[in-house]
């Protein structure tokens, strides 16, 4: 009746049990076999995590639904447990033992208490959620994935246990808890900085196949150097305080994952370890003669105890500073999953401020950090994209749309719409360090680092403005002729293209002259709004939002080439660089996705990815999509996708 894995509440009464009808290496082998029998359970309800996904798949129930109805199924076969012990308490024997309270055993229970408590704290910052977090993060492994892969490791560490009776009658059950415990810690540290998932997987798998050698050694041992009588108060004064620190070491770790670092506490189980002293011997009474030779083995339990648990901590620490942290928070939606496209869903993590509408985001991949603009609040959100949580809001930028980082700087620019200022801001403080003025209703914005320039589009104003970075000053305002949509930098050419949305062009700037050289002309477009430099392809991109097409511009020939149908309302556009993937997203939330190389562009698909998603940015490392969201369920959500 192993119900809750090797730490639980049932424990002392069970071990009693099995201690009281069985003696030598028998006690071994039935405590292997009880083991064996919890562990292949528990492997089995690991393979069973992958149901709420095929039962969304075959039958279209919301994943949510159904994972909630796996709680429900949890507690019902807790009733049936209930009623199963039941059975047994009506079925069972008379029992000749006289039980009593913990006498001549009392002080080196009492020292094993301590070891065995902080064994299960040290294991329970590692436990099956937390690395299964861990895998997902890293590596990008689905749910599913992750509960066959538990489901393996399960069986693993149940066929271990088996083994352990034999290993202990020709070893000692002693011997067997340390030599199989410090290979096991030691699996940790590689399976940290394993590069890819297979060596991950393959650590871990070795580490399950050792770890769990000691816990019918350890129940066998402790029934073994008490009296028949002290058997059930001694499993009680050992299992309950391990369960009691298994239980706290997850919240901790927990709680710590959401400060962005799950090492920070893990010296404290060193500095707890050192208070138990290896004194047992001197605890026996010489009134316990018959006990005091199993009772001296333990006298080196704390010197090997002392070094699995370094070894462990050491392998728990590099897991946590290598592993990016995942998010601390993810909310649940009606559709989480985007329909119709090849993205899956990572996580929905919730940002700062109120349901409001977001505009423009910018990031700096060396320093993880996304900008994102939140109009509606009039501030500036920061999120780490390392450890996925927002890390700080620059506030008193009014009404801000336009967002653009130049890290070479150490600048993020921002575009004050309400207050018609461009407002510099420092990358490493995140303070406000200048205001600059701008024209009328200052949008999207392009970085010029030959010249130093920052060059604004003013949408309702028909011009560009033109600011040195070095002064903070603005240095010209060039007249476009028409409503300005966005603005990019071509890398290759060293010139700024301008959306002219009223007037079907696109306006080619020497940052050199400040002056225009050119006016293309784009039949077919409409409100072309959104802009995309592709300068490797030689491509030009430009989202049309009066006519919801995608137009596909030559930079060479300087002609439209394609054309393209798109979601309604096409808005802002990303590339992604390694992928060679063109991201369109709308203002109705459907987001079209094209791939284009040198031999042209083709359309992949177009989906639904949230309300209001119509901004998007990329990140060609991890191929991470985020999409702030104005509103799920009422609160501003930042919508994160990666590829099938």
């Amino acid at each position: 009746m192993r119900v809750a894995g090797d730490v639980s509440l049932f424990l002392p009464i069970e071990h009693a049990c099995l201690a009281e009808f069985s003696s030598g290496h028998v006690r071994t082998v039935l405590f292997a076999r009880y083991s064996f029998l919890g562990a292949l359970s528990g492997a089995l309800g690991a393979l069973l995590a992958g149901t709420p996904d095929w039962i969304n798949s075959r039958f279209g129930i919301p994943a949510l639904t159904a994972m909630r109805g796996m709680f429900v199924i949890y507690a019902l076969s807790g009733v049936a447990i209930a009623v199963l012990y039941l059975q047994m308490l009506a079925q069972r024997s008379v029992s000749t033992t006289q039980h009593a309270p913990l006498g001549p055993s009392r002080c080196v229970v009492t020292r094993l208490a301590l070891l065995f408590s902080v064994d299960a704290f040290a294991g329970g910052l590692v436990v099956n959620a937390l690395l299964t977090l861990w895998l997902i993060t890293r590596f990008d492994l689905s749910i599913t994935t992750a509960g066959q892969f538990f489901f393996c490791t399960g069986l693993l560490s149940a066929a271990s246990q088996l083994e352990a009776a034999p290993l202990a009658r020709r070893i000692g059950l002693l011997n067997t808890m340390v030599f199989t415990h410090i290979p096991a810690s030691l699996c940790l540290i590689p399976a940290a900085f394993a590069s890819s998932l297979p060596v991950a997987l393959l650590m871990l798998l070795m580490r399950s196949a050792l770890s769990q050698l000691d816990v019918p050694t350890r129940s066998a041992y402790v029934m073994a150097i008490v009296t028949p009588a002290e058997r059930a108060a001694a499993a009680s004064f050992t299992a309950v305080p391990r369960s009691l620190a298994a239980a706290v070491a997850p919240t901790l770790a927990g709680g710590l994952i959401g400060f962005g670092w799950l090492g920070a506490p893990f010296g404290r189980v060193r500095r707890a370890q050192d208070r138990v002293r290896p004194g047992v011997a001197r605890c026996v009474s010489s009134r316990a003669a018959p006990w005091r030779k199993r009772m001296s083995m333990s006298m080196n339990v704390h010197r090997w105890a002392r070094l699995v648990r370094v070894i462990t901590i050491l392998a728990v620490v590099s897991v946590s500073l290598d592993a990016p942290v995942a998010p601390i928070a993810i909310a649940a939606s009606s559709n989480p999953v985007p329909t119709n496209l090849p993205l899956r869903h990572v996580a929905d993590v919730p940002l700062s401020g109120r349901a409001t509408r977001f505009d423009y985001e910018s990031a700096d991949p060396a320093r993880h950090l996304l900008f994102i603009a939140h109009l509606g609040d009039g501030e500036v959100v920061v999120f780490d994209t390392d450890a996925n949580r927002v890390v700080a809001t620059i506030p008193d930028v009014a009404e801000v749309h336009g967002v653009l980082v130049v890290p070479e700087l150490g600048r993020v620019f921002a575009s004050a719409t309400g207050t018609d200022e461009i407002v510099a801001i420092d990358e490493k403080t995140l303070k406000v360090v200048a205001r600059m003025p701008g024209g009328s209703y200052p949008d999207g914005m392009a970085y010029a680092p030959e010249v130093h320039k920052l060059y604004v589009s003013d949408e309702t104003g028909k011009t560009e403005t033109v600011i040195d970075t070095t002064t903070t000053r603005r240095v010209a305002t060039i007249a476009l002729g028409g409503e300005v949509g966005n603005t990019q930098y071509d890398s290759v050419s060293h010139h700024v293209f301008v959306n002219v949305q009223t007037r079907q062009q696109l306006i080619e700037i020497d940052p050199t002259k400040d002056a225009i050289v050119a006016r293309i002309d784009l039949p077919g477009a409409k409100g072309n709004h959104g802009l995309l430099i592709v300068p490797n392809l030689r491509l030009g991109f430009i989202a049309c939002e009066g006519n919801d097409r995608m137009l596909v511009l030559d930079l060479q020939t300087k002609r439209v080439s394609q054309s393209f149908d798109v979601g309604a309302d096409p808005d802002v556009l990303a590339f992604d660089s390694s992928s060679h993937t063109v991201y369109v997203a709308g203002e109705q939330g459907v987001t079209s996705i094209f791939e284009a190389d040198a031999k042209g562009v083709r359309h992949l698909a177009d989906g639904q990815v949230g309300p209001n998603a119509h901004v998007v940015y990329v990140d060609a490392k991890t191929h991470y999509s985020y999409f702030p969201l104005k509103s799920v369920e009422g609160r501003p959500m930042l919508r994160i996708l990666a590829p099938q």
